[in-house]
């Protein structure tokens, strides 16, 4: 066993019988480099992701990959839940040498930490082949080593660009938002919906600007782009509608070979999006959509002592013991008649199972032709009796660490899925959560940025903190009163106090000051969700309406102007960043429900705006409560502060809601 053995991420466990002599990401690693003089190796992977469990099987249990790697380098294999710093940096020297990415990473670096050399998944011979061209170049042409690493070092700090004097765009003359929906558009699959032509992710930061278009315009075509994006992806096999969870992405243009691996986070931002097209469009299958997804996580996802798993593997075990990537979401026509008897032509068909664009070794991923029909009674029995069959098989791998970030993304959704339907076990759940995070994710004021069984592990990143401050919130706008409001100021002010650039503007990755064999830098660059930088300059906008303290403000203007900036070489890079900027210069609706009329709270919540904040409930030391807090019976909507006269009828909430 190798030093692996002593952690606790599920994923250097797998590696802890490698014949290679692993390092965890550690000082000491960097340290023995330098004193060996030799290159680094740093491969960077995560627990249900199936060209990992590849790249292990075809490369690291070789005793002549294990041979070179102990003679030539040092070894260093990363959890990217563990390390999203070591993680984010890396990623961008990949995408800056070769212009792609994803996972595995393996990197070739310095003592330092600087990267010269970036790739992705290799095989048995591939690997020996590159580790002896490494070796090469690091004896015999060291000058271009370090050529490499400061080419590399560049390219990824030119991706997060210094500070701007620039003024943002004029509210009259939104040229980012307007030139990022064109690129979009631009990029938009007419055909099949989504953007590019294949692989296919589902993009939600760039769903989020056009839909947030529609809600500004009312136009039809933003409107259609958003439509035949999730219908494609919820009828595609993107979506299963057995488990009702989405994949990571599909490798194909027409959205039908998904690869299989399930994480928190994207179930989060999904379910957000489809709840946020379900308010502006009306569209009733995507709050059918949904509820099914969040109802699937409450049920099926949750962790030992609280919280919810970072994800499920790709590959797993079907009915005949056999692990195979997606074999635990597959169906063969054995499986349908184990499960469903004499009605098994009927599902097959229900089911599209059969169509070879979704055939893996005789075995089907299943679609529906049609999100309504999560709502018949046919295909929740269904459901039921394939989701009983499957319990009776092994079970995939289950990446049971509880991250903070995620889970605070996932809060955030719940609490606003909680506030928007009423439904009262969606509350209960999203306080639960808070409360857990809240708890065991802290002591004292050092938050953790994950938890495994009842052990908080590793200091919390920015990206941690920023997203609880903005979980606590919306938590509070759910809840009402202002426990949860106090939370996420106390919360938002720690990041800020050790994570803010103060020279430039932004949230750094790391500490700032902190020094490493790691790039410390701002991260503004969008992935599945929101960036960081996005993230909190969203939350301080919405946090400095709630408390009227705009310095929050002012501290989301110069990350705004950063990613500006950016938006202008890729803007749909940072689109979730260019919504901010659509949102501040249209300003913050605050809504402040007084009183106790159930109707009134029933119609401000209904409604669903990225530029809208809601306070209710028992009144709290806010500016927003002033003069209102023992008036009677209104809902008050406010800009900057200054309020309209009160509704005092749920149809004109909603009708000057809709139209604010």
């Amino acid at each position: 066993m190798n030093r692996l053995g002593e952690c606790t991420s599920p994923y250097l466990l797998a590696h802890a019988n490698d014949p290679v002599d692993w390092w965890p990401w550690c000082a000491d690693a960097f340290d023995e480099a330098r004193r060996r003089d030799v290159p680094v190796v740093v491969s960077i992977g995560y627990d249900s992701c199936h060209w990992c469990h590849r790249m292990h099987e075809d490369t690291f249990v070789h005793a002549d990959v294990g041979e070179a790697l102990r003679r030539d380098f040092v070894a260093i294999k990363v959890d990217r839940e563990e390390h999203p710093d070591v993680d984010a940096t890396h990623m961008a020297a990949v995408v800056a040498l070769t212009g792609g990415g994803g996972w595995p990473l393996t990197t070739m670096c310095d003592a330092d930490g600087a990267v010269f050399w970036a790739g992705t998944y290799y095989d048995h011979d591939r690997m020996l082949g590159l580790l002896d061209a490494v070796v090469a170049v690091w004896r015999d042409r060291r000058d271009e080593v370090a050529s490499n690493c400061a080419s590399v070092r560049d390219a990824i700090m030119s991706n997060s660009p210094a500070s701007t004097t620039a003024p943002l765009p004029a509210a009259a003359d939104l040229a980012v938002v307007d030139s990022t929906l064109a690129a979009i558009a631009a990029g938009y699959d007419r055909d099949y919906g989504g953007f590019g032509r294949g692989p296919k992710f589902p993009a939600t930061p760039l769903i989020d600007l056009v839909l947030r278009a529609h809600m500004a315009s009312g136009g039809s075509d933003a409107a259609e782009v958003v439509s035949t994006t999730l219908d494609a992806i919820d009828t595609g096999a993107l979506f299963d509608p057995i488990t009702c969870t989405w994949a990571r992405y599909c490798t194909d243009r027409e959205w039908q070979r998904p690869h299989f691996e399930r994480g928190l986070g994207d179930q989060a931002a999904l379910i957000r999006t489809h709840l946020r097209a379900w308010s502006a469009l009306g569209h009733r299958r995507y709050g059918l959509v949904a509820t099914a997804a969040i109802d699937a996580l409450l049920t099926t996802w949750r962790a030992d002592g609280g919280g919810y798993v970072a994800g499920i593997d790709a590959d797993g075990p079907s009915g005949d013991g056999i692990v195979r990537e997606g074999g635990h979401l597959t169906l063969s026509r054995d499986d349908v008649r184990s499960a469903c008897g004499a009605d098994a032509d009927d599902v097959v068909d229900m089911l599209g199972l059969g169509d070879p664009r979704r055939e893996f070794d005789q075995r089907w991923a299943p679609v529906l032709s049609d999100a309504n029909l999560l709502n018949d009674d046919r295909v929740r029995q269904v459901r039921r009796a394939v989701l009983a069959m499957r319990r009776q098989w092994a079970q995939p791998r289950r990446d049971h660490t509880v991250v903070t970030a995620t889970n605070a993304r996932w809060c955030a959704t719940l609490a606003d899925a909680a506030r928007l339907s009423g439904r009262s076990d969606w509350a209960e759940a999203a306080r639960e959560l808070a409360t857990m995070l809240d708890t065991t994710h802290r002591d004292g004021d050092r938050w953790f940025r994950l938890r495994r069984g009842d052990t908080p592990e590793l200091d919390a990143t920015a990206h941690d903190l920023i997203a609880l401050a903005d979980a606590f919130t919306r938590t509070g706008e759910m809840a009402g009163g202002g426990h949860w409001h106090q939370r996420a100021r106390h919360v938002l002010d720690i990041a800020l106090d050790h994570f803010w650039d103060a020279d430039n503007g932004g949230v750094f990755t790391r500490p700032a000051g902190t020094s490493g064999p790691i790039l410390n830098r701002c991260e503004f660059t969008d992935d599945a969700d929101m960036s960081t930088n996005s993230l909190a300059a969203l939350t301080m906008l919405r946090m400095a309406s709630l408390h009227d303290e705009q310095r929050w403000a002012h501290m989301a203007d110069r990350i705004l102007a950063r990613i500006a900036a950016r938006a202008a070489d890729n803007p749909t890079s940072v689109a979730a960043g260019v919504a901010v900027i659509d949102t501040r210069y249209r300003g913050v609706t605050e809504v402040v429900v007084v009183g106790d009329d159930a109707d009134l709270q029933r119609a401000a919540h209904r409604i669903d705006r990225p530029d809208l904040v809601h306070l209710w409930g028992e009144p709290w030391p806010t500016p927003l409560w002033h003069h209102r807090a023992n008036g009677p019976d209104a809902v008050h909507i406010c800009h900057g502060g200054v309020c309209d006269l009160p509704a005092t009828t749920a149809a004109e909430v909603i009708r000057r809601l809709s139209n604010a």
